[in-house]
């Protein structure tokens, strides 16, 4: 269930999730800075139930929500050329470049180059020869891609 106490069901009532662990349901109509609550309980076969629980409460903030558009991307299409690479690194299948960003960072974790898609090509010239890592994210912070590069001259 759902309430705006802990083990209220005033917003969603209890729920049968059946043998399952996970859950998922859709709640509309949320209100900004009310606090909400999950609540879970067991029931055994002979009908009894356990003790409700209840999470420690999320509060709802409508501000943060912007227009940003998610843009599904398979990852198996995204294409880094050459590689090695000697100063232009080329990534080909982003649909909508302004939707993604990156970063080249070294093998130690340290991030080189931050990387805006403005175009299919990348300029690593001044990047020093080794084993990178390119990271692709999209505007959600989501990991889509990640590739072992190469620069060397």
């Amino acid at each position: 269930s759902i309430g705006t106490t802990a083990g209220a069901t005033n917003v969603k009532n209890w729920t049968n999730n059946g043998l399952s662990t996970n859950v998922l349901t859709a709640v509309s109509g949320l209100i900004h800075g009310q606090v909400y609550y999950f609540n879970v309980k067991a029931e055994n076969n002979a009908g009894l139930q356990s003790t409700v629980m209840s999470s420690n409460g999320q509060m709802v903030d409508t501000t943060c929500i912007t227009s940003s558009v998610f843009v599904y991307v398979n990852a198996d299409n995204i294409r880094i050329y050459p590689n090695p690479a000697k100063s232009i690194l080329m990534i080909k299948g982003l649909p909508d470049k302004h939707n993604f960003y990156g970063e080249i960072i070294d093998l130690n974790g340290k991030r080189i180059r931050y990387l805006s898609f403005t175009s299919e090509s990348i300029d690593i010239a001044d990047i020093a020869d080794g084993q990178y890592i390119l990271n692709i994210y999209d505007t959600f912070i989501n990991k889509i891609y990640e590739s072992k590069i190469i620069i060397y001259r």
